[in-house]
């Protein structure tokens, strides 16, 4: 039941000097109250010339959990990835990439700018793609998808599924048995919806006058 957390430092400077000036910007603080660990960063300096790196020193974070853990990881900028997990999972960065590997709980994720990928997902799964592709390889609960442009896709489900797409093109694959209701929206989008060839379901279709079932 330990975790171990690296904490990659990097700036482009010329000299040690200009590194520990830079240094001085950074507040990072790393606490522990109980099992919680919690990792803050932020710059003190919000305001900076246009021809200056900003930010001035990159972060990057290696973390190692227990198997069994949740996660709440946030950032404004840079890629998030997670591998398999069992757990809560809230992820949200503002310009950056969000991948999983097989979750065995509950994920929420949201991107402002950039892709968003579950491998799978047992329990409730809620994402958010602002400008992106959504791909969730198998959903097991509840999932809810909103994405705008790109594509999103399910690979494998089996009913309890709500996605919204604007002006994004939906892919859903259902497998057997299909056990829940699902609603699909295409805003400007294409759907396109691949069954099991046992299932037997009653689906609902319509098109605007500018689309076509």
């Amino acid at each position: 039941n330990l975790l171990h957390l690296l904490v990659r430092q990097s700036m482009a400077v010329e000299n040690e000097a200009d590194a520990d000036r830079r240094l001085l910007d950074l507040d990072l603080q790393i606490d522990q109250t109980g099992p919680q660990v919690s990792v803050k960063a932020r710059y003190r300096r919000a305001a900076h010339w246009f021809w200056e790196a900003w930010p001035p020193v990159a972060l990057g974070y290696v973390v190692k959990v227990p198997r069994a853990c949740s996660l709440e990881l946030l950032t404004a900028e840079g890629d998030i990835n997670v591998s398999s997990l069992q757990g809560t999972l809230l992820l949200r960065t503002g310009n950056g990439a969000i991948f999983t590997g097989e979750i065995n709980g509950s994920v929420q994720a949201t991107s402002t700018r950039g892709d968003v990928a579950v491998t799978a997902c047992t329990g409730e799964l809620t994402l958010i793609a602002k400008a992106g592709n959504v791909l969730v390889g198998r959903a097991g609960g509840l999932t809810k998808i909103f994405g705008v442009g790109g594509t999103i896709e399910v690979q494998s489900a089996r009913g309890n599924l709500h996605v919204e797409g604007d002006g994004a093109d939906l892919k859903i694959g259902f497998v057997y048995p299909l056990t829940k209701t699902s609603e699909l929206h295409a805003a400007g989008g294409d759907i396109e919806v691949s069954f099991d060839l046992r299932s037997a379901c009653t689906i609902s279709a319509s098109a605007s006058t500018f689309g076509a079932v």
